[in-house]
């Protein structure tokens, strides 16, 4: 599971990239039903692991990926639903600061593929993380 840190930043910078199209998170409520495009939100972990700097002091590094489904109504062509895609990844390509918390090290976006039992297509896009964090003694 990703780190609130990782989840709470990507989070952060999708809502303030300000779309124009409605954002689905895991476990909330989307209401009204979108008609047209829009955005399923979610993170997955990928590992996690600690790492000795020398001393006494240890950082654990967790690697993971932002995940992006655009999705568009089923025969409404594709350019909507990339150029919200490119808008995501260029939000992140902002947002990674150097001194940031969590660096976003990469992106890659895969080829659309139907939907929700055809109704609608989906474009697919993943931006990659990688977080040190130093444990509180």
């Amino acid at each position: 599971m990703p780190s609130s840190l990782a989840w709470g930043a990507s989070r952060a910078i999708v809502e303030a990239a300000r779309l124009g199209v409605p954002l689905a998170w895991p476990n909330e409520v989307l209401d009204p039903a979108p008609e047209g495009l829009f955005v399923r939100c979610g993170m997955r972990a990928g590992d996690s692991f600690q790492a000795e700097l020398g001393g006494a002091e240890t950082v654990w590094e967790e690697t993971g990926a932002a995940e992006f489904h655009i999705l568009a109504p089923a025969g409404t062509g594709s350019a909507g639903a990339r150029e919200i895609a490119n808008r995501i990844a260029s939000a992140f390509r902002a947002a990674n600061l150097p001194g940031a918390a969590v660096a976003w090290t990469g992106w890659s976006l895969t080829e659309g593929e139907p939907a929700e039992g055809g109704a609608w297509w989906a474009l697919h896009l993943e931006i990659e993380y990688r977080l040190q964090t130093i444990p509180a003694p």
